[in-house]
């Protein structure tokens, strides 16, 4: 037997005439956190966003991105049952390393360049070449 948890629109007037959903953070099937953002409502005036009532997974969007709702309105539910709370904490995969980009070859320094090639001129009492 699985429980669940009612999401529902903020029961104090928010700011503004009208609020609607603006979107849902988390789709059906997501797992969801306590306290997690879950949902952004819009008033004429003001964006909130509406925390996740308990730990499961969202089992049912009832209200739909950009229709109206008023407070206390039942917005969607969270399947809170012990398989469903136990995916929602469950560690997530890391997603595969990227590759690591192929560096282009780093010039040698000790190949003698035409400075270098001037130097036992110097060295072996020649004129030094004008600068």
């Amino acid at each position: 037997m699985s429980s669940g948890v009612e999401i529902r629109a903020p029961a104090e007037q928010t700011e503004g005439t009208r609020s609607q959903i603006l979107r849902w953070l988390k789709q059906v099937g997501e797992s969801v956190a306590e306290n997690e953002p879950l949902i952004e409502i819009e008033t004429d005036k003001v964006t909130v966003e509406v925390a996740s009532p308990g730990t499961g997974v969202l089992r049912e969007i009832i209200k739909q991105e950009q229709e109206e709702i008023a407070p206390g309105e039942l917005l969607g539910r969270i399947d809170t049952g012990t398989a469903a709370a136990a995916l929602a904490q469950a560690p997530r995969p890391l997603p595969p390393p990227l590759p690591r980009p192929r560096r282009a070859p780093v010039p040698s320094l000790c190949r003698a360049g035409p400075a270098r090639r001037r130097l036992p001129a110097v060295e072996s009492g020649g004129a030094a070449p004008a600068e």
